[in-house]
């Protein structure tokens, strides 16, 4: 094990109380240090020490021998197995631990003396070969590899940071490596002289009780956590201790005082002592799965959830907007009578609220009508968009998963809840059966590190990762962002549904917890009918209940963003992939027709806010600034809610005085609906989140995103342009962004682990089909492989002769012409002879029922169509295989009987394996078969050579092969409905 220590202070104190100026850890100088040295000496002259010898003169860290044999058996340490030790004083555990069990003990100590004497003991022990100590703070080292152990004995009470301690000590463990502590906690709520004393005289800023720990190991990814009360051995020992050193005189009075303070408090039945112990995940899990996992139904025991998955989910709530009336009808056709859970349904009408017409108006009264006669909850048009009426109202919670038919749902990610959209056939599912299906989308990881800077905006943040990241580099992926307290601390909640907006999902830390106490408060006050969602219980039960990912979590690509390098962006025109920095349009001179701050992306209270000070600053001699002749700033606030926080704070006023056109709060231009549109030829900016062509009105206009503040700016002067609010630091000279995460000497360790794990699991593969007897082409399951249950009648196997499409980014129109996609009652014979009319018009010919078509990467891109997947169906080929699958296109393959799976490596395969054909045909018939073994979840190819090889491949659980064994979602939705 490899450790870098990081920079410590190695200044000695003589006070009895000290503090480490960088890490707010008390140094508790209570040994003599002098008596120790002579101790020593006097020890020289004999030629090997017994550990004995020296164990007493550790008064703080070492408990006998006693203590740590039940450690020893409570842990079942192993020969050759690694520890850390934190507050290892002068390596008396560590040199027990070893010299026991065998196990090879780094220590880690804060007081560079005691560092330097355990050293010394441990050396003329003869002993430093399997323990050594390292004088450091342990939230600060760096450890190349993971051990088996961490322990720790009364060490703990001296760190202020415990949630940050744990979550390293979680992150420092091999799978399934175990944390353990003996330390003092809170048995009941400490007086204020007991919390004086503690933190005077013990060094002890803060002392958790017994549920607080529990929380704050759950809360850093440990499992099984057990906390054990010892306060009778611990009061016996300490009392034990105080009489001691009282006896022995004051020689040592500090450690007579922390004797005497601590053996008075366990008197007092305020202090107690215990062991606590906890494990590593031994599958560990990222946040996304994690999520996905506590909204699953009708999991295998035992089942981890896992990218790639197919799993049954039933949400926390599902919100529908406008679509709720085509929703309804299409549930009502298949039998609906009754929604299952009103209260898991939300419906907010937001998308074409100015439209005044008859039939809006009463397509809004039947979804008006629909909600209350089924119980839902029901937002009428003007109160908000859905989205942010699902934060405002406390329906999409920290932890928990809510699914939308609107694509801009991950915003929920913002506030740490998951958000996910689906389609309207999945929604229906959802009001007939309280749950749907999803396949669990690969994660990606962006560690932010650095801090946002003053003038730089969630926007921007999201703007720049767009454009600098490859345009597919998290296709269909989902996102999670990460980034240390201090880093995350710098990205407001609005900021961060900002960016969520577009993309991702942010932890539940401090930030957000504040957050939501503030909410909390404010409806109590207020006496908010949004109350019993917002409340300080609830509110406590979220930050002890908290999901994290655990450590060795694994994503698909990480990437890191340095924050401090951004400055404002700005993306465009018409493409949200391409964002420059605001000073290199404002170099251009560009300018403007029309402004905008509208949107769930971009018009909270804060926005406005901002907004409104470019305005204010800009006024003269009383008089209010004005936009500029000739632009139109169109302003509708996210919710009425965060319209009022605005109109209280007089930002809305400021920005009505200076010109700016109200709209209902509610979308409008930045969906092309409504007042406002940009015309052929004119140029506009917003802050909303889309800007492809056509999409805020005419196709022959040109639109730019970026952030309220800009927005304002461009408004006021006619072009694009920023209130001048950043300052570029000194030494900044670009974007600081990578694969990884920012951390290099963690990413290089980690990549080494990974190789020489994927090594490791290789061999250990290939001894276990020895050891079974087994050639790597059997379809029988060895002993400890995990199977998936079969649904009677689902066939066990599919096997197939290899059809191989050698095309990456083979669209829906390719698949299914747009020519054919309106002809409703076009027979399957028809759907059969035009299948991949436009890709390959030989297909038809070449291919034939029982096939496995193969394809290249990003199969299915394109519209939504659902004959893209019913077309393949037709042409009876039960299976689709592809490098990668367009996301919907999967989706619409289950939702219609069609399996489908990603299989990257058979797609290189068979590149290699063919590419010196000169005539690379668009079809072609391999000679190749494969037979997917559905029960393993284990492909097997057979060459046309005769060579034979297996690829793992994703499981298709029972609940998805329900769906499949009723031809389609409807008709699995029909048979529940009718049960």
């Amino acid at each position: 094990m490899s450790i870098d220590t990081g920079d410590t202070s190695t200044e000695s104190n003589d006070n009895m109380v000290s503090q480490n100026a960088d890490t707010g850890i008390g140094n508790v100088a209570l040994y003599n240090l002098g008596r120790i040295r002579r101790s020593l000496d006097a020890l020289a002259s004999k030629p090997k020490w017994d550990p004995s010898d020296t164990a007493g003169f550790d008064c703080m860290h070492y408990f006998g021998d006693g203590a740590l044999e039940k450690a020893c058996q409570r842990l079942g340490m192993q020969p050759g197995q690694t520890v850390i030790d934190i507050g290892s004083g002068f390596s008396a555990t560590g040199r027990y631990f070893h010299k026991t069990c065998g196990v090879d003990v780094t220590g880690v100590e804060l007081q560079a003396e005691i560092h330097e004497l355990a050293e010394i003991i441990t050396k003329r022990n003869g002993l430093a070969g399997g323990v050594r100590s390292v004088n450091a703070d342990f939230t600060k080292l760096t450890v190349d590899a993971p051990v088996d152990y961490i322990v720790s004995f009364l060490c703990i009470l001296h760190i202020p940071d415990r949630q940050a301690l744990f979550q390293k000590v979680a992150g420092s463990l091999k799978p399934g490596g175990q944390v353990y502590i003996e330390d003092f906690f809170a048995r009941t709520t400490l007086d204020r002289n007991a919390s004086d004393q503690l933190r005077d005289i013990v060094s002890c800023p803060y002392l958790p009780s017994r549920e607080q720990y529990i929380s704050h190991l759950t809360n850093a990814g440990l499992h099984s956590v057990q906390f054990e009360e010892t306060s009778e051995d611990w009061a016996e020992f300490v009392h034990e201790r105080a009489v001691r050193n009282r006896q022995e005189g004051t020689s040592e009075a500090p450690l007579t005082l922390f004797y005497d303070t601590v053996d008075a408090l366990f008197s007092s039945g305020q202090l107690g002592g215990s062991f606590q112990k906890a494990a590593a995940p031994t599958n560990p899990q990222n946040l996304t799965e994690k999520i996905f996992q506590r909204h699953s139904i009708g999991l295998a025991p035992g089942k981890t959830v896992k990218a790639g998955d197919f799993i049954s989910i039933k949400p926390h709530r599902c919100m529908t907007h406008d679509n709720s009336y085509p929703v309804a009808t299409k549930a009502m056709n298949l039998g609906l009578t009754k929604i299952h859970d009103g209260s898991q349904i939300v419906m907010a009408l937001d998308h074409d609220v100015q439209n005044k017409s008859e039939s809006n108006r009463r397509k809004y009264a039947l979804i008006e009508e629909f909600a209350r006669k089924h119980g839902t909850f029901f937002y009428p048009a003007g109160f908000g968009i859905g989205h942010q009426v699902m934060i405002d109202e406390g329906h999409a919670w920290p932890g928990t998963l809510c699914v939308a038919s609107d694509s801009h749902s991950p915003i929920y990610g913002g506030i740490g809840c998951l958000g996910t959209p689906v389609v309207r056939t999945d929604a229906a599912a959802i009001w007939a059966t309280g749950s749907t299906w999803l396949q669990h989308p690969p994660v990606a990881k962006v560690t932010f590190t650095g801090l946002l800077p003053f003038g730089v905006t969630g926007k921007d943040v999201i703007l720049s990762l767009c454009s600098l990241f490859g345009s597919d580099d998290v296709l269909n992926h989902c996102v999670e962002f990460a980034g240390s307290e201090q880093t995350m601390a710098s990205i407001p909640i609005d900021d961060r549904l900002c960016i969520s907006n577009m993309c991702g999902l942010f932890p539940v830390d401090e930030t957000l917890i504040s957050w939501y106490r503030a909410k909390a408060t404010a409806a109590a006050v207020c006496d908010s009918p949004a109350k019993e969602r917002f409340n300080h219980e609830r509110v406590k039960d979220m930050a002890e209940n908290r999901l994290v990912a655990d450590p060795g979590a694994s994503y698909a690509k990480e990437f890191y963003l340095n924050l401090s390098t951004l400055s404002p962006w700005v993306s465009g025109p018409n493409t949200p992939k391409i964002a420059n920095p605001l000073k290199n349009l404002e170099a251009q001179n560009i300018k403007i027709d029309k402004a905008y701050l509208v949107s769930c992306t971009n018009s909270r209270a804060s926005d406005i806010a901002a907004a409104a000070r470019v305005f204010r600053e800009a006024a003269k001699d009383g008089q209010p600034a004005k936009i500029a002749s000739g632009v139109d700033f169109y302003l509708a606030a996210a919710s009425l809610s965060e319209q009022r926080i605005a109109e209280e704070a007089g930002d809305w006023k400021v920005l009505l005085d200076a010109g700016a056109i109200q709209l209902p709060a509610s979308c409008g231009p930045c969906i092309g609906l409504g007042t406002g549109l940009l015309e052929e030829g004119e140029t506009g900016i917003s802050a909303s989140n889309r800007n492809y062509p056509g999409r805020m009105g005419s196709k022959d206009s040109k639109a730019y995103l970026a952030s309220p503040e800009v927005v304002a700016a461009s408004a006021l002067k006619g072009r694009i342009a920023g209130p001048g609010w950043y300052q570029q630091p000194d030494g900044v000279e670009k974007v600081i962004i990578g694969e990884g995460s920012g951390d290099f000497a963690a990413d290089q360790a980690r990549s080494i682990e990974s190789a020489f794990d994927k090594m490791i699991n290789e061999v250990d593969s290939m001894i276990a089909i020895a050891e079974n007897g087994q050639d790597e082409t059997s379809t029988t399951a060895a002993k400890d492989e995990a199977l998936t249950d079969i649904l009677p009648g689902f066939p066990e196997k599919i096997e197939g002769e290899i059809v191989f499409l050698d095309n990456d980014n083979i669209n829906t129109d390719g698949i299914y012409p747009g020519k054919y996609t309106y002809q409703d009652n076009l027979p399957k014979e028809k759907m059969a002879a035009v299948c991949m009319e436009n890709y390959d018009t030989e297909f038809t010919k070449l291919t034939k029922p029982g096939d496995v078509l193969v394809t290249g990467f990003n199969f299915g891109c394109g519209s939504s169509r659902e004959q893209a997947a019913t077309a393949i169906l037709a042409r009876d080929i039960p299976l689709v295989i592809a490098g990668s699958l367009g996301n919907i296109f999967s989706r619409n393959g289950i939702n219609n009987a069609l399996v489908c799976l990603e299989m990257p490596r058979l797609v290189e395969h068979l590149r290699k394996s063919f590419k010196d054909d000169a005539e690379r045909p668009l079809t072609r018939r391999t000679g190749w078969k494969l037979l997917w073994d559905v029960r393993r979840s284990k492909a097997v190819i057979t060459e046309k050579d005769g060579t034979v090889w297996e690829e793992k491949v994703s499981e298709l659980p029972p609940s998805v092969q329900e769906i499949i064994s009723f031809k389609g979602l409807e008709n699995w939705v029909k048979s529940k409905i009718q049960a």
